[in-house]
């Protein structure tokens, strides 16, 4: 931690925020419920910061907005289920001289459904790893970005007068463009 605040203190370079949309494919992998999720294509869209550090490494930040509509694929129950979140994410990145960039973080994601009720004992927070790779272009960044659940999420779905329980860790890969607005 010490070693992130000192070059944050003494990094050269401009501190950058922007605007970041994707998409991807998720899949809610490794379940434990009574019947399966389909898996879906997703959206999501949002802000970044990024401050670099220590020449070609950077800290990147943001707050995005998670578009992820699913159903369950049993046909005694045609349940569609939405997943939609706010994720945090946070990595650590190294951009080479050539443009390419790697970045590997963590990110916490939390579930705003309107029919996800969290007064069980839930996993309130989704926390997922990530590895991405990306490409400088000078006026956007693309990447191509991995993330798997750490923990699974629990929650309980109502559906009408009927609670389902929910477990699901969710693994996604997407392609995300990063639009800088501002450096300062």
């Amino acid at each position: 931690m010490a070693l992130v605040v000192t070059g944050l203190l003494q990094a050269q370079e401009k501190f950058e925020i922007g605007l970041i949309a994707g998409g991807g494919y998720f899949n809610t992998g490794d379940l434990e419920n009574e019947f399966e999720f389909t898996n879906t294509f997703t959206a999501n869209g949002g802000v970044y910061f990024l401050k670099p550090v220590f020449k070609q490494q950077f800290v990147e930040s943001g707050l995005l907005y998670n578009f992820r509509e699913t159903a369950n694929d049993e046909s005694f129950l045609q349940v569609d289920i939405s997943l939609n979140s706010l994720e945090l994410p946070l990595n650590y990145g190294w951009k080479f001289n050539n443009g390419f960039i790697l970045k590997a973080g963590v990110s916490g994601v939390w579930l705003l459904g309107k029919n996800i009720e969290r007064d069980i004992k839930p996993n309130k927070l989704g926390i997922n790893g990530q590895l991405g790779v990306g490409y400088d272009l000078n006026r956007i960044k693309v990447f191509l970005n991995y993330q798997h659940g750490i923990n699974k999420a629990d929650f309980m779905y109502r559906h009408g007068d009927v609670g389902l329980f929910m477990k699901y860790r969710r693994s996604l890969i997407k392609l995300d463009v990063n639009v800088p607005i501002f450096k300062f």
